[in-house]
């Protein structure tokens, strides 16, 4: 999801292809294994639901 907000696939791929969360088009969705994706909670807490969660494939592009 471009925006890169994370969901289960089956969320990812509804058939309204908006985001759940922030409301953005989604043109494309990856699958990616458990445990390879780093959540941003900048804002919020790390179980919350408030603050950024916007999601990276490696600490890296994290920072």
């Amino acid at each position: 999801i471009p925006c890169k907000h994370v969901f289960c696939l089956s969320c990812g791929k509804r058939e309204d292809k908006i985001c759940p969360r922030c409301m953005e088009k989604v043109s494309r969705v990856e699958q990616t294994g458990l445990g390879t994706v780093f959540m941003c909670t900048h804002g919020g807490t790390r179980y919350g639901n408030a603050g950024c969660r916007r999601t990276y494939l490696s600490q890296r592009d994290l920072q």
